[in-house]
């Protein structure tokens, strides 16, 4: 048999890089999920889909571009620098949209950072379930804490997207605050609704319970998107409650 005829999926599986992680549902309704054991080889996968989406065209040296913004995002999100993670992603979210590649909805955006996170910390696990709903993110630093993310993406009004408005990028001065009158108010507000959104769903659907106990501290992060670049993010430590875990 010719090889370039096999099912790739099949390939990986007999050759150990792609293995089934659990079996859901039953029927015709079965669902597989894989995963990929390897560490190097998910480590190489991870980084070759992140060079594709991050790196902006033309750019003279990928991977210090990729190192650059990648490591400071990481330093960022583990130190829970509001600012800093904001800057990052808008960069980085900036640079995607430069590329023209895919739709960008909230699914989109929930990947990549999953993506970006799955790096430097222990676990990055997507739709963690409540009782009564899911997470879009569970991350687990290298220090123990977890940090639990909802994300909200709102498609930009039309009205909005003129030349005239300025990126979040450029509304902030050398030392990231952002500068009054360049940026829409408008789209500040949107963002600041969505972040407030983002954790009354939190708390709501209780999607901390199941990571409180032990030592480890627990975080809510909530990140904001408006269309295709302008990002807020806000973390919460969780401080339990009966009623109320945030």
């Amino acid at each position: 048999m010719d090889m370039r005829d096999m099912n790739s999926t099949v390939v990986l599986m007999q050759a150990g890089y792609l293995t089934v992680r659990e079996i859901t549902g039953s029927g015709k309704r079965k669902e597989y999920h894989l995963k990929i054991p390897n560490n190097e080889v998910m480590d190489s996968i991870r980084l070759e889909m992140l060079g594709r989406m991050m790196i902006p065209p033309g750019t003279d040296d990928p991977l210090s571009y990729l190192n650059q913004k990648y490591l400071q995002f990481l330093d960022a999100f583990g130190a829970r620098d509001e600012e800093k993670c904001e800057q990052l992603l808008t960069s980085i979210f900036g640079g995607i949209v430069q590329r023209g590649t895919g739709i960008r909805n909230e699914f989109f955006f929930q990947s990549l950072l999953q993506l970006l996170l799955e790096f430097g910390n222990k676990w990055s696990f997507p739709e963690q379930f409540s009782d009564i709903g899911r997470a879009d993110l569970a991350v687990q630093t290298l220090n123990d804490d977890w940090v639990i993310i909802e994300i909200k993406h709102e498609k930009a009004d039309a009205d909005q997207e003129a030349p005239s408005v300025a990126s979040l990028a450029d509304a902030r001065d050398s030392d990231g605050n952002i500068v009054v009158g360049k940026k829409s108010e408008y789209v500040l507000g949107r963002l600041a609704k969505n972040i407030d959104m983002a954790f009354k769903q939190i708390e709501e659907k209780n999607y901390v319970k199941k990571f409180i106990g032990g030592n480890a501290e627990v975080y809510a992060g909530a990140v904001a998107i408006y269309g295709m670049s302008d990002v807020m993010v806000k973390f919460r430590k969780v401080v339990w409650e009966s009623n109320s875990a945030i």
